[in-house]
């Protein structure tokens, strides 16, 4: 398998052709790395932002062009094709990670992806990872992984056992990849002060304590500790390395990993057969155009994709 990396930019309205471009343009390794993206978005943002880039490029034009700054279905048809193109070469060994540039979710889905969640569940359909995935956000000051995504808090609240355990392995798995010597797992209760007994709830009692006790017994050398006070274990992972929160819904995970380290976080596809990584922002349309987008993100998704294909 090759150790490159597709860069996908997303939807070419947003700032996504941007970022990659300003990202790669300040890239020591980016003949490591081939840039995916509709043709015009590409030609114009690297003309405006780095005339001199020498990068390998998939320039797809079998796409109708989209307006920059506007949401539309040109958008999200674009941002797929691009996605699809990135998705097609690991499958196929081509490259062995993507870095995947902003998306937005109401295009694609005006685009004719009426089911469509997010990249994450795309990826997992795509590659047919019928266990499933699990969303890991991750900076240098904080790791958290979620036990559900883009899902109604109401649906995120609904507990399963299986989905517990495989999020605690793909979680283990990362921090061994890291190379982690003594990983350290953090699983976040669901209700306030994690139950307290009982008082507020019998998730943490019934099915996160026992996915807890469940996970020491499969990874012995591993410290799995909670359930913990959500308003608590955020502040015991942070700036403490080799150690992981599991985080039980979205917002639980994505506030305080966003609040610390909005610019450098990193979005990672935990159980995929390949790397994946993303930008952890939007497409930001009102900025699209401006040159003032900020690459640092995805220069920290390229470096996140590169550092663990290696690994």
């Amino acid at each position: 398998m090759s150790a490159r990396v597709a860069l996908t930019v997303g939807d070419p309205s947003g700032i996504g052709p941007e970022v990659a471009v300003k990202a790669l343009a300040a890239f020591p390794q980016r003949d490591r790395v081939v840039l995916i993206g509709e043709a015009r978005s590409l030609a114009d943002a690297i003309e405006r932002y780095a005339p001199a880039l020498d990068v390998d490029r998939v320039a797809l034009d079998d796409v109708p062009p989209a307006t920059t700054g506007e949401v539309s279905a040109a958008g999200g048809a674009a941002a797929m094709a691009a996605l699809d193109a990135g998705i097609d070469r690991a499958l196929a060994g081509q490259v062995a990670a993507i870095a995947t540039g902003p998306i937005n979710k109401a295009a694609v889905r005006t685009a004719g992806f009426a089911s469509f969640q997010g990249h994450t569940e795309y990826l997992a359909e795509r590659a047919g990872v019928a266990e499933g995935v699990a969303m890991l956000l991750e900076s240098e000051r904080m790791s958290v992984v979620h036990v559900s995504t883009h899902r109604s808090l109401r649906a995120a609240t609904k507990l399963e056992p299986q989905r517990l355990d495989r999020v605690i392995d793909l979680g283990v798995a990362h921090l061994r990849l890291r190379g982690v010597p003594t990983p350290r797992l953090l699983v976040a209760g669901l209700n306030p002060h994690a139950g307290e007994g009982r008082a507020f709830g019998d998730e943490d009692a019934d099915v996160i304590a026992p996915a807890i006790e469940r996970a020491r017994d499969r990874h012995p050398a591993v410290a799995v500790e909670g359930p913990v006070a959500p308003d608590a274990v955020f502040l015991d992972a942070l700036d403490a390395p080799g150690t992981m929160v599991v985080a039980m819904y979205h917002d639980q995970g994505h506030i305080p990993s966003k609040l610390v380290a909005r610019d450098s976080t990193v979005n990672i596809t935990l159980g995929l057969p390949f790397v994946r990584t993303s930008v952890d922002h939007g497409t930001a349309h009102d900025i699209a155009g401006t040159g003032r987008a900020d690459p640092s993100s995805m220069r920290a998704a390229l470096d996140a994709a590169l550092r663990l294909t290696a690994r």
